[in-house]
């Protein structure tokens, strides 16, 4: 996975997010807040809206609950 950004520094990853590669963390991190304050120029209003289809079920949550607490 490391080779798959070759030159860019910004790697968006289809419903996963965005990775940034830079020499320093801070580096990094600057390159990831101005494609957060980007995206969020392009969408001022639009709110991430979750429908029943997205939400994990009740029992799966009971389950990774059950093995965390182990």
């Amino acid at each position: 996975m490391a080779k798959i950004p070759g030159d860019t520094d910004v790697l968006f990853l289809g419903d996963h997010g965005v990775i940034t590669a830079a020499p320093t963390v801070a580096q990094a991190f600057d390159d990831l807040y101005f494609v957060e304050r980007a995206a969020q120029a392009q969408m001022p209003d639009s709110k991430v809206r979750y429908t029943a289809q997205y939400l994990v079920p009740q029992s799966m949550l009971l389950r990774v609950l059950k093995l965390t607490l182990r």
